[in-house]
């Protein structure tokens, strides 16, 4: 993304509403995305690419 760097983003539909069934399911992400190089540690959750811009930028 301009002026925000490079992205990949990973979903998955879980149909199970049980919360243990739900953080597996975000884990085995995770896992995914570091065979491809993306750390943990590099994550954002719940980026909205305008909001992101925004506070980069010191816009309100």
């Amino acid at each position: 993304m301009k002026d925000l760097g490079e992205f990949i983003e990973a979903e998955k539909i879980v149909k199970s509403e049980d919360k243990e069934d739900r953080k597996k399911t975000q884990e085995e992400l995770f896992n995914f995305l570091e065979t491809l190089g993306v750390k943990k540690e590099d994550r954002i959750i719940d980026g909205k690419y305008d909001i992101m811009l925004y506070e980069k930028f010191g816009m309100k």
